[in-house]
């Protein structure tokens, strides 16, 4: 498994790499998550992001995976890639510190990798999730396999909500009481992510709140996070690395057959 720190001329490399997020950036994110005017704004924020990371950022992350992430891979026995870690100042998400994906390269914010929070136990669930996103966009037959594990079909594309750059294309659906959805998020107002996670009707293009329909009851109860069906098996992926208690053990222990399954 190839792991690698990105220096600032490299992570800029990637920020700026033509990919699926630059190409479906909707005005909604732009103003609302990346708190910029325009496009073209963005794109001159990248090239301030950038930055070199500090050995303690370096020694912080490495550790974080080499204790949580590397050893139950290889026991999982999960297809090799490549994963690069690169540290930003932040304004590439603007200034909101969410860590991300794109491409094969995991971002963090520098606002966020204090030593102490790197030695914490959410920066290495935070790890363990970043890395299936590199994993599902390596291996699409295994994500379209995992996807299917909850319910999802694929359908066409949708633009709505935010444009989240681990999936930033909105073409899965699931079937609930005969009406098919495509999940997303509105610009959320607090933490409660579930709070903020809509359901788009297909047929009617309406949007009804997750909360007030059975997708809980499907999707199980070990996430919150319904926005993408990327983040929910990102979610079960992650605790097959990181201990946990108020979780549906036996929905992850599903979820880790199917995954092996796949390999």
């Amino acid at each position: 498994m190839k792991v690698k720190i990105l220096t600032k001329s490299e992570c800029a490399r990637e920020l700026e790499r033509a990919d699926a997020f630059l190409t479906c950036l909707n005005q909604y994110t732009i103003e609302n998550l990346l708190r910029k005017k325009s496009l073209t704004e963005y794109f001159s924020s990248l090239a301030e992001a950038a930055v070199d990371p500090t050995i303690s950022e370096i020694e912080g992350i490495m550790l974080a995976f080499d204790d949580t992430v590397r050893p139950k891979w290889k026991e999982l026995g999960l297809p090799e890639v490549a994963i690069n870690f690169a540290v930003t100042n932040g304004k590439d998400m603007g200034m909101s510190n969410l860590p991300y994906t794109r491409g094969n390269t995991i971002f963090f914010s520098n606002k966020i990798l204090s030593n102490g929070y790197m030695k914490s136990e959410h920066f290495r669930q935070l790890i363990a999730h970043e890395c299936f996103h590199i994993l599902s966009r390596v291996k699409p037959y295994m994500r379209h396999q995992l996807y299917a594990f909850f319910g999802f079909e694929q359908c066409e594309d949708v633009d709505i909500g935010i444009v989240n750059p681990d999936c930033p294309v909105n073409n899965y659906c699931l079937e609930i009481d005969g009406v098919k959805y495509v999940p997303y998020l509105e610009m959320p107002t607090s933490n409660v992510l579930s709070e903020h996670a809509m359901l788009y009707n297909i047929e009617t293009k309406e949007s009804v709140k997750a909360k007030t329909t059975k997708i809980f009851e499907m999707i199980g109860k070990t996430t919150a996070y319904v926005i993408h069906p990327e983040e929910i098996c990102a979610d079960f992926f992650m605790y097959l690395f990181v201990d946990a208690e108020d979780i549906d053990k036996t929905k992850v222990l599903q979820f880790k057959e199917k995954l092996l399954a796949c390999v």
